[in-house]
């Protein structure tokens, strides 16, 4: 990938995010590239970056069951894995937070389904690995868990 490509890339991102950020998920999830294309990216940390912007812009548009989904989540976590410029610190606080969010994801699905659903249990794992670990993007988990708190009580 030349220069001017991964600046295109890099743009499409930060547009993604800002979107995201005004909470136009529809036009963030247009504008974000596919997980094929970020992959492309030199950067590990900008990879990480707009990886869990896909997860974030999918969890909001109940989207991170799907096929897309399951297979950007699995390149993600490979890649991570695999990618050897990051300390091992900083490879854990990023491969944390895609299991978290799907955690929460599910819960999600479940109070969808069923209004009247034990969230309890689940919340209570997911709180546990909150207060225990480190995680990038722990604000937006924070406040994913919060709506689960205000309204399971």
């Amino acid at each position: 990938m030349n220069d001017d490509e991964q600046k295109t890339l890099l743009l499409d991102i930060a547009l993604a995010a800002i979107l995201f950020a005004k909470r136009d998920f529809v036009k963030a999830a247009k504008t974000l590239p596919h997980y094929l294309s970020y992959g492309a990216l030199d950067d590990i940390y900008l990879y990480a970056i707009a990886a869990t912007l896909d997860t974030r812009i999918r969890y909001e548009l109940d989207d991170l069951d799907d096929d897309y989904a399951e297979h950007m989540l699995h390149a993600t976590a490979t890649r991570l894995r695999r990618d050897d410029s990051l300390p091992p610190h900083r490879r854990a606080e990023r491969l944390r937070f895609f299991p978290l969010a799907k955690d929460l994801f599910k819960l999600k699905i479940l109070r969808n389904q069923d209004r009247r659903a034990d969230l309890k249990p689940g919340l209570a794992k997911i709180r546990q690995r909150i207060d225990a670990e480190t995680v990038v993007d722990w604000e937006w988990i924070e406040e994913k868990y919060a709506t689960f708190k205000t309204e399971n009580k």
